[in-house]
């Protein structure tokens, strides 16, 4: 199996650790431009982990520690990306305060 292949062993369907720790095996064999370029993949994969403790958490981790430039990088935004942030609109507010904070959001972070 070819590592990439191995991606499709970390989704929910497959819920049996060694089912997952095999497919974290076939990872490894990526270099780190490759794991860089899958990360928005794996960061989704997390989420179909039993335990925070995971062979895939604790691969990603070992990853990114060791190569931040690369590795670290795509993992710190691919987790950024993936955070639920609620939209403005469905905050309950008054509409001026929902205007301000909109600004100031887009101020802080750039528009939607």
């Amino acid at each position: 199996m070819l590592p990439e292949e191995a991606l499709a062993l970390l989704d929910g369907e497959f819920g049996d650790i060694k089912v997952r720790i095999f497919a974290v095996q076939k990872l490894a064999m990526l270099n780190d431009s490759q794991i860089a370029l899958y990360m928005p993949q794996l960061v989704q994969a997390l989420k179909y982990e039993l335990f925070h403790h995971s062979p895939l958490a604790e691969f990603l981790l070992e990853k990114a520690l060791t190569n931040s430039r690369v590795v670290g990088h795509a993992f710190y935004w691919a987790l950024r990306a993936s955070l639920a942030r609620p939209k403005v609109e469905e905050i309950p507010m008054s509409k001026k305060e929902k205007i301000n904070e909109r600004k100031r959001i887009e101020k802080r972070e750039g528009p939607y």
